[in-house]
């Protein structure tokens, strides 16, 4: 009887991490060039839940004179790598609803 018990337990337990799945995921672009990621993951039970959001962005800029003409030079910055976590999430009723947001890169000097 104990073999059996422990075989529904442990059924139960690999049911409950399966069950995890994404209602909804959506990722927009804004106009200042931010990554906004926000999801809806459902079916989590109550263990707290690590998110990363990996990529890569490129990013072109240029410059303007004081006189308002545009030199024929414009800097690159990228492909650089992209990395945002997103930790310990504590779901309510198994539910995380949260969003990820990436800065574009930085145009340096």
């Amino acid at each position: 009887m104990k073999k059996l018990t422990l075989g529904v337990v442990l059924f139960s337990i690999v049911a409950t991490a399966l069950a995890a799945f994404f209602f909804s995921a959506v990722a927009n672009v804004l106009d200042n060039g931010t990554l906004a990621v926000a999801f809806d993951e459902r079916g989590l039970g109550n263990t707290n839940v690590n998110y990363t959001l990996t990529g890569s962005a490129t990013a072109v800029f240029a410059c303007f004179n004081g006189g308002g003409n545009h030199p024929q030079s414009t800097n690159k910055a990228g492909p650089s790598a992209v990395s945002v976590n997103l930790l310990n999430q504590n779901p309510k009723n198994g539910r995380i609803q949260a969003a990820i947001i990436r800065q574009p890169p930085d145009q340096g000097a």
